[in-house]
């Protein structure tokens, strides 16, 4: 998958529960703690963090969208969604393999890893949710090669 490369620091927002390519797409999926319209604004800390640019969102309460782009183009996009365990949000962050939607700042981001979770996110790792995690679990990387 060729691609942009960027890193998603979830730390104290989500836990990251699995990083795959899907359809053309980099995802990777995520568990916080907390109610959407807040989360919905760390996420766009998150993506703005990472050098994306917040294109636009929509939040319902139940259910939000935070769109990222890289200057004009659309880079991918944040769904939260209520989860079945009280106070629980499960995140989608849905990534466009494009050349054109790098971040800003790419080089300063590039990996030759592939897509991984790491800390909490391993194989075997806790579940546990941010406010649970004292380690700070390390941000999520992903790249494409």
């Amino acid at each position: 998958m060729a691609g942009p490369s960027a890193i998603f620091d979830l730390r104290g927002v989500a836990v990251p529960t699995s990083a795959f390519e899907q359809g053309g797409f980099l995802v990777i999926t995520a568990q916080a703690r907390g109610d959407i319209p807040d989360l919905t604004i760390d996420f766009m800390g998150v993506v703005e963090a990472a050098g994306y640019d917040v294109a636009g969102s929509d939040d319902e309460g139940f259910e939000a969208e935070v769109f990222f782009a890289a200057g004009q183009v659309a880079a991918g996009q944040v769904v939260l969604t209520e989860s079945d365990c009280p106070d629980v949000v499960d995140v989608r962050i849905t990534l466009l393999d494009d050349a054109a939607a790098r971040p800003r700042d790419t080089a300063a981001r590039r990996t030759d890893a592939t897509a991984t979770a790491t800390g909490t996110a391993e194989p075997g790792g806790t579940g546990m949710l941010p406010d649970d995690d004292p380690s700070g679990a390390p941000p999520v990387t992903t790249a494409t090669s």
